[in-house]
């Protein structure tokens, strides 16, 4: 089954940063990495929302980057931070993607965890009513990211994480996201 190579274009995305002294314009992070990385068919390919899934794979993934510190996300474009550059040497490009989420992971537990009063998971979690797989938490991930005042569809979130659509709205209607 073909794949987006999620680790790879994000750590190409940072890579663009970081020879910025500026903020970079979204489009012009999505360009350089399309032309430095060659997205496999597959990745140029359009998601049901008509978006190319590589672009679509690196907007997510650059909420995860806003969220941990590493990047800062501006109407002027996005910006590495001294962060997010010691990121770049402290982690190896396999291990980059690995360390965005489990920081990523981290953060959230941590602010649901204020938010509930309670360092433990709050009652009707994803882990506590059922929803188990893994892969929720990737759904869960990817709808926190979503900047404000945005929204993205199920599809979309059924393509990221590898689940049903109809199933995603389920989990959405019965889970605080």
């Amino acid at each position: 089954t073909p794949r987006v190579r999620h680790d790879v274009l994000l750590r190409a995305a940072m890579d663009v940063l970081v020879e910025a002294d500026a903020p970079v314009p979204v489009c012009e992070v999505l360009a350089e990495v399309a032309r430095r990385m060659e997205p496999t068919d597959y990745e140029r390919s359009l998601n049901p929302s008509g978006n190319p899934r590589f672009d679509t794979s690196i907007r997510f993934g650059s909420g995860c980057l806003s969220a941990i510190g590493w990047i800062c996300k501006s109407p002027a474009g996005w910006e590495i931070t001294s962060e997010g550059r010691a990121a770049l040497v402290q982690y190896p490009p396999r291990e980059f993607l690995a360390e965005t989420n489990r920081r990523y992971r981290k953060q959230l537990a941590e602010r649901r965890a204020s938010a509930a009063g309670s360092p433990t998971r709050a009652e009707g979690s994803a882990a506590s009513t059922g929803w188990t797989d893994p892969r929720w938490q990737v759904v869960r991930d990817a709808i926190t990211a979503v900047p404000e005042g945005s929204w993205t569809a199920y599809k979309d979130l059924a393509e990221l994480s590898g689940l049903p659509a109809r199933a995603i709205g389920t989990f959405v209607s019965t889970n605080e996201v």
